[in-house]
């Protein structure tokens, strides 16, 4: 989301003042603006690298994100023994649990 700002540096550096009679010197003001004109140019470029730096930064975590779910995956599938179905493997479970139970039971 960008900052709405009342001025660019553009509307600064072509702002005219009206020169009073006992007003501030034009030089200093002059002066004064160009430095206000080169911070907003500086803070321009600032957030711009900053946003850019924040949509790389974006790219990457999802990138990341999906390498996670990618390699959670196939970690499930490697976990089980090569060859076993998943209702091999519920078969012997239930064999597994029923040898236990009859032992606590003896």
């Amino acid at each position: 989301m960008r900052l709405q700002l009342k001025h660019s540096p553009r509307s600064i550096l072509n702002q005219q003042f009206n020169v009073d009679f006992k007003g501030y010197s034009p030089i200093e003001v002059d002066r004064f603006l160009d430095e206000i004109i080169r911070d907003y140019e500086e803070f321009d470029k600032t957030i711009e690298t900053q946003q850019s730096l924040l949509l790389k930064l974006q790219k990457e975590n999802a990138h990341l994100q999906a390498l996670v779910v990618e390699l959670q995956s196939k970690q499930s599938v490697s976990s089980a023994p090569e060859g076993l179905s998943q209702s091999d493997v519920l078969k012997r479970l239930a064999k597994l649990e029923e040898k236990l139970y009859k032992q606590n039971n003896d």
